[in-house]
């Protein structure tokens, strides 16, 4: 039905869809239930699809919409017993036999529109609401079938009810004012005001309190020069793989690590020669005490997204790793730099506004003290705190 129904309305493209499934796959969203809307309540009226009404049950049952008109463009038909699908796109893109299919499904859809409209109508428990369109009135082919079998008077079990006529909507009369306006000095004056509040409007949907930036890039207007690095150590592709690694290997686990870098490395790029020295700086980092701590600690983040406001601007970022030790908060960040051990400290102060800002924006949205900010060198297996 899903399917259908973004098909009729033509805004999704076949990957489109398949992400949308995904998504409702993941999140499985329903229409929510909330205690208000619980069937029984006496000031409650709910407003249920037909499908959404299956199997329940309510004192007084309306329906509505008897214009609707249950259309299915038939443009696939799901073989079963061939195991295939058959699809025509449009006449001349069909496949041998489609004349025959299309038919057959056509009643199945018609099945299928007199079995909901028979949900539609056994929902009420003591009163069904059916509503009798005027005689020149266009009927859905959905309700033609019910609306036909409705007497003209009442009988035992119809009671017809004449609701009489709607009421007549008054509208203001106002062309004389726009006339005036018109005709007033200076051209339009009526569609000089509207570009006006036009501008506006899109003047103030277009302000944004806060700038976005990225906290590495903000860290870089006062941090002091990075430390020349006399070999390359794999790059960003290498830098990203032992993130990942230290992100998803438990931490009393170390010695899965080597698998993990084999199996990950050639989603980076990498061959088996970067796999085993990216294990190689997992493996010293989990073996430090730090990482002992944050395994026996109350609460541990990975990889934790971060956005908060920072002057005109809304930084945003992701902490390697974050974890809780007596009620304060520890900050840890993870760098590849391929540094000599003598070079630690000069390397870590060019970290060091980085973890700063990190550590002012955790204190905002957590409401807890940061008690200590570190940088831990995978290649030296060394922590600097900053």
């Amino acid at each position: 039905m899903l399917a259908r129904k973004a098909s009729d309305l033509g805004v999704l493209t076949v990957r489109g869809f398949v992400r949308l499934l995904q998504e409702r796959i993941r999140t499985a969203r329903e229409e929510p239930d909330l205690p208000a809307t619980r069937p029984g309540d006496p000031d409650t009226v709910r407003i249920l699809s037909i499908h959404k009404a299956k199997g329940l049950e309510s004192p007084v049952v309306a329906l509505y919409d008897t214009a609707d008109d249950y259309r299915t463009p038939v443009d696939l038909v799901a073989q079963w017993a061939e195991g295939t699908i058959a699809v025509g796109f449009r006449e001349g893109c069909q496949p041998p036999g489609w004349g025959v299919l299309s038919a057959r499904e056509k009643v199945r859809a018609g099945a299928e529109a007199r079995r909901l409209l028979y949900v539609a109508c056994t929902r009420a428990r003591d009163l069904l609401v059916v509503p009798s369109p005027p005689k020149d009135a266009r009927v859905g082919a959905f309700w033609k079938d019910l609306i036909a079998q409705l007497p003209a008077r009442s009988d035992a079990d119809v009671r017809v009810v004449d609701a009489g006529d709607p009421p007549t909507i008054s509208h203001d009369e106002r062309g004389a004012d726009l006339r005036e306006l018109s005709e007033a000095g200076g051209g339009d004056a009526a569609g000089e005001q509207w570009d006006a509040r036009r501008g506006e409007l899109l003047e103030a949907a277009g302000h944004r309190p806060f700038v976005p930036a990225p906290v590495t890039r903000a860290a870089l207007r006062q941090a002091p020069a990075a430390v020349a690095v006399a070999a390359a150590t794999g790059g960003r592709d290498f830098g990203s793989l032992v993130h990942r690694i230290l992100e998803w290997v438990p931490l009393a686990e170390p010695e899965r690590v080597r698998g993990m870098a084999e199996a990950l490395a050639p989603s980076f790029g990498l061959d088996g020669s970067a796999a085993a020295r990216a294990a190689t700086a997992a493996e010293r980092a989990l073996a430090l005490p730090v990482m002992e701590r944050a395994r026996l600690a109350t609460r541990v983040w990975r990889e934790l997204p971060l956005w908060f406001p920072e002057g005109a601007e809304l930084l945003e970022g992701v902490i390697d790793l974050v974890f809780e030790e007596d009620g304060a908060l520890v900050l840890v960040d993870y760098k590849t730099d391929g540094i000599a051990a003598e070079q630690a400290l000069a390397q870590a102060a060019h970290h060091a506004p980085q973890l700063q800002l990190y550590g002012r924006g955790l204190a905002q949205a957590l409401g807890m003290p940061v008690r200590e900010r570190l940088v831990l060198f995978t290649t030296l297996g060394q922590v600097v705190a900053v």
